[in-house]
């Protein structure tokens, strides 16, 4: 049975695009370059993905771009050769199974990894499933972690879940993390940070970056737009080691968009071996924008806590 419409178009300057459409969900890929998903919507919505405009449609050469949507990067950023390699050249469409299809970027020269999406859509709700591989195609061992980033589209406020509460005599040992980097200004007016989540909101007249770094235990982290709420899930691995301090969840935003990003554990990869990040995308529609903990209680987290139990979100 097909779930799904799988057409291509032109898109932006571009004409090696996949768009994949539900009848609760629309994703364009653009495997021109990339690959890269650029727009993830409800049907008749407005795009959750933030694209820098004056990229659309560039292809090849070798000067890195942002383009914008979800892309698959390798952290730590520090080893900017993996990182910032240009994702310029077009990568190969296939369907591994029936209601799948994989978009596999070519090796890149000099660093010896490749890098794959495999986009699975939901049949009976507004959700996909995005598999992100590194895989070592060199001959020598690497180390580093899939990082999932998807460039949100501008105006909305991102929402990361900070540990629960416990009292001292249960909880000597530290919990988790709240990593910040140099550029981190908390008193910035963008962030809010709670007794049990951090918002930080996307101002298109902000002067400055800003950016942190958790350790999520629960697994999901969020995004609400023009009342759609984008949820993503994903994976803690309790005993693993991941980057940047031990991060696996980081939101960061500037004057061009806002960036929610999960991280897989760090891995040394032999040649042939892979590493994985999965992510569950959700869309959910008529879910305000919150503005303190009270707001995301009341408001995301039935949806969230349903998604988390059931993995659907009514």
């Amino acid at each position: 049975m097909t779930v799904a419409n799988i057409t291509g178009i032109d898109y932006l300057g571009w004409s090696q695009v996949q768009r994949i459409a539900t009848q609760h969900l629309e994703v364009v890929v653009v495997h021109e370059i990339g690959p890269r998903i650029v727009s993830v919507s409800l049907p008749g919505h407005h795009n959750m993905f933030g694209q820098l405009s004056h990229e659309m449609g560039q292809t090849g050469g070798g000067d890195f771009r942002l383009y914008g949507g979800q892309r698959l990067w390798s952290a730590p950023e520090e080893n900017s050769a993996f990182t910032y390699f240009p994702d310029n050249v077009p990568a190969e469409v296939s369907q591994p199974d029936e209601g799948a299809l994989a978009f596999t970027a070519p090796v890149e020269p000099g660093n010896g990894v490749q890098k794959e999406m495999v986009l699975s859509p939901s049949e009976d709700q507004a959700s996909i499933q995005v598999l992100h591989r590194i895989t070592n195609r060199g001959t020598e061992p690497i180390r580093l972690s899939p990082w999932a980033v998807s460039v949100m589209n501008l105006h909305g406020t991102a929402i990361v879940p900070l540990p629960p509460f416990g009292s001292h005599d249960d909880f000597l040992a530290p919990v988790s993390n709240l990593v910040l980097w140099a550029y981190t200004d908390l008193t910035d007016p963008r962030w809010t940070v709670g007794g049990k989540y951090v918002l930080l909101r996307q101002d298109a007249g902000a002067g400055t970056p800003q950016k942190v770094g958790l350790r999520v235990s629960q697994g999901w982290s969020a995004y609400v737009l023009d009342e759609v709420l984008f949820v993503k899930t994903f994976a803690d691995q309790a005993e693993a080691e991941y980057p940047d301090l031990n991060s696996n969840v980081e939101i960061y935003t500037d004057a061009r968009f806002l960036e929610v990003e999960t991280l897989g554990p760090l891995a040394s990869l032999a040649p042939g071996q892979s590493a994985t990040q999965t992510e569950t995308w959700y869309l959910v529609p008529g879910i305000p924008t919150p503005a303190c903990d009270d707001d995301v209680e009341r408001d995301v987290m039935p949806v969230v806590n349903r998604i988390l139990e059931t993995g659907h979100i009514t």
